[in-house]
């Protein structure tokens, strides 16, 4: 059975302290395939910059930048199958890749309130992420 979660409210959260004064060159050179790479999901990731402080204060920077590949990866698969590889409106990309930070974080679709259209598809691109390449090359970017 799921232990009972509890929500909290936005202004009740603060921000961590730094844990890790640098970042490994495997954690960097993850971050730098998130923002340079063949999958275009930097623009609704934020900033670069905040992003890498924010696994500064991250208990497991690998471990995140992992979890964050695999949302890119299943992003990617979700645009190939889904739609046509055409990347949506900022408000669509950033529900997209919202509904999949949920998912990430073991949430069901029952957990949730708000327009979850897709999650059924976007589930099914995170417990597969690998997306299916033609030619052994990403659409996005070409």
């Amino acid at each position: 059975m799921k232990p009972k979660r509890q929500k909290v409210k936005v202004e009740d959260l603060r921000i961590g302290p730094i844990r890790h004064h640098t970042l490994s060159t495997e954690v960097l050179d993850r971050v730098d395939w998130l923002y340079n790479g063949p999958i275009k999901i930097a623009k609704w990731l934020g900033l670069r910059e905040e992003f890498e402080v924010a696994l500064m204060r991250d208990s497991d920077p690998l471990q995140e930048t992992l979890i964050w590949s695999r949302i890119a990866l299943a992003w990617e698969k979700y645009h190939q199958l889904y739609l046509n590889c055409e990347i949506q409106n900022d408000a669509e990309e950033r529900r997209l890749v919202g509904l999949l930070i949920l998912i990430s974080c073991g949430n069901d679709k029952s957990d949730n309130e708000g327009d979850m259209q897709g999650w059924d598809r976007l589930l099914e691109c995170w417990n597969n992420p690998t997306p299916p390449i033609e030619d052994g090359q990403h659409r996005h970017g070409n």
